[in-house]
This record gives structure tokens, sequence and C-alpha cells, in this order.
């Protein structure tokens, strides 16, 4: 539910934003792998679901998400603007 809201979000923030000169991209992220998530009852698994259907075979790291971040901010991603960017290894497309 929540990823649907920041998707119907997206719009309102890219014409609002654009008069100052900022980009408005989402990062969808998998499972990420974090101290947090091994807080949850059921996280063993839930990790163990994420593995299985991961076609990478593994789950997203923090340093996944960070590094689709370091892109976005870098010259060559200038005009990547409005778009939604998957940082889950494809398994968005399963």
């Amino acid at each position: 539910m929540a990823k649907h809201l920041w998707k119907a979000l997206r719009p309102t923030w890219l014409s609002s934003l654009e008069k100052y000169g900022l980009r408005t991209n989402l990062i969808q992220a998998g499972i990420t792998e974090t101290p947090s998530l091994k807080k949850i009852p059921a996280s063993k698994k839930l990790i163990e679901m994420s593995i299985a259907r991961s076609p990478l075979g593994r789950m997203t790291r923090t340093e996944d998400v960070a590094n689709v971040i370091y892109l976005l901010c870098t010259d060559e991603a200038s005009w990547i603007n409005g778009a939604v960017i998957h940082a889950d290894g494809g398994e968005h497309c399963l």
C-alpha cells in the first residue's frame, strides 16, 4: 500500500520541485537486509522467501540502495527524472 501512495504522489512532487531545479525519483528496494529486519518475529521465514524468490539468489543490501542513490546524484544521471527505479535484483519482475 505504501509503495502505491509514493507512486501516486510522484507527479505532484515532480511538478512542485522542478521550479527549484530538483529531480524527483522513486527507489523501490526489495526486502533489505538490515538489523531492523531481524527484529520482526517472522524474519527468518521472510529472509528465506526473499532469497528463494530473487533471480540473483540474495536479498537486497543497503549498499545496493546506496549505489542507486549515488548514481542519481551524479551528472551522468541528470536526465533521470520522474523515474521509478527498482533496486531489488529483478524480484519485481516475478
